[in-house]
């Protein structure tokens, strides 16, 4: 006969209520009685019944946080398609997941969203892409640490915080894998190089990458000279301008890595004067545009960070973390780097990409 609830909490000396707040996580257990509880039921072989505790839910349900700045980026809009997959799925197991989205990256927006899902939503996880500043940094540990509310971090991390989890890329390996493939593009005979990245001040990835790429280069590469690293602050507009500017300043210019979003930019820039397939370009980001503009070997190469595993695994580790006490492992996910260019991305691959929006509300 299976072991039941009531049955460990005669074992235990508790209550069946102490019993069911300690398996599900719900708090208000002291520490040691919670041990204690959650040893005795694994010994006695529990298992919860899913279907009996989903039908509960849909009265009760555990609620699920998710935050995600810079939501209109075609990036992260791939990550939201897939958040938003995971979420129906969490649904049916009667987790609500609410969305929380940002159109640019303001970490004072941040820290109203994060106190908005904890304080009015009463959220019992959250997953968040942080920015990486010191207000949004207080305002996390005070989640984890004050509120004993789980966070799973996603696309970018701050290590400093006891998250639960980290599922994103390894940004420096990205940044030196981008460095590799243009440096074999390049050769061995003297070229020069234009880095652009984007909001650094808040976006710790960005810088990740830049540092891996420019160190890698420097010492596998020492024949490609780097330009100053110029900064488009995500903006389309700028980073075509940054380019156009350097083809007038260094027209021997030979290779491009844009470490942020501005893609649109660079490749307009190349194509207005005529420079495409001269001048070698890397970029991030298997959406729609940079998969075609590979296609036209506009790009050479772009880098992808699996968006459906960052947008999925963080919901998914925080449902079976707050149902079944389940913690992920290991701590630290790293996303696949997937390289793409000219012969592996299909018709198929431009046309899904394009399908993968949102039609949640972007909050200004």
């Amino acid at each position: 006969m299976p072991i039941t609830i009531a049955k460990i909490a005669e074992l235990c000396g508790v209550s069946r209520g102490t019993v069911d707040r300690a398996l599900n996580n719900k708090g208000n257990v002291r520490p040691e009685v919670c041990e204690r509880i959650k040893r005795v039921a694994e010994e006695q072989g529990y298992r919860p019944n899913r279907a009996g505790r989903a039908l509960v839910r849909t009265r009760d349900p555990i609620r699920i946080g998710v935050i995600v700045h810079s939501a209109p980026t075609a990036f992260m809009q791939t990550l939201l398609y897939a958040c938003q997959a995971e979420a129906a799925e969490a649904a049916g197991l009667g987790v609500q997941v609410i969305f929380r989205t940002m159109k640019g990256m303001d970490p004072e927006d941040m820290v109203f969203k994060i106190n908005d899902l904890v304080e009015n939503e009463h959220v019992g996880g959250l997953a968040i892409s942080p920015l990486a500043h010191v207000h949004v940094q207080q305002a996390l540990t005070r989640v984890i640490d004050e509120l004993h509310i789980p966070v799973v971090t996603f696309n970018s991390d701050l290590p400093a915080i006891n998250r639960l989890c980290y599922v994103g890329q390894d940004n420096i390996a990205a940044g030196r894998t981008a460095a590799g493939l243009l440096g074999l593009l390049l050769g061995h005979e003297p070229a020069t190089v234009l880095v652009i990245t984007g909001s650094t001040t808040v976006h710790q990835s960005y810088n990740e990458r830049v540092f891996g790429f420019c160190n890698e280069l420097s010492l596998q590469f020492p024949n490609l000279t780097q330009l100053a690293v110029q900064n488009c602050e995500d903006r389309v507009d700028l980073a075509e301008q940054i380019v156009l500017d350097t083809l007038e300043r260094v027209p021997e210019l030979s290779g491009i890595y844009i470490a942020s979003t501005g893609y649109e930019g660079v490749c307009r820039a190349l194509t207005h004067t005529g420079m495409q397939r001269k001048i070698r370009v890397i970029a991030h980001d298997l959406v729609a545009h940079n998969l075609v503009m590979a296609r036209c070997q506009v790009l050479d190469f772009v880098l992808g960070q699996d968006a459906q595993s960052q947008g999925a695994l963080p919901i998914r580790y925080l449902r079976e973390f707050l149902l079944d006490g389940k913690r992920p492992e290991p701590a630290v996910q790293y996303t696949d780097i997937e390289v793409k260019f000219h012969y592996n991305i299909t018709e198929r691959d431009c046309a899904d990409a394009e399908g993968r929006t949102v039609s949640l509300h972007v909050e200004s």
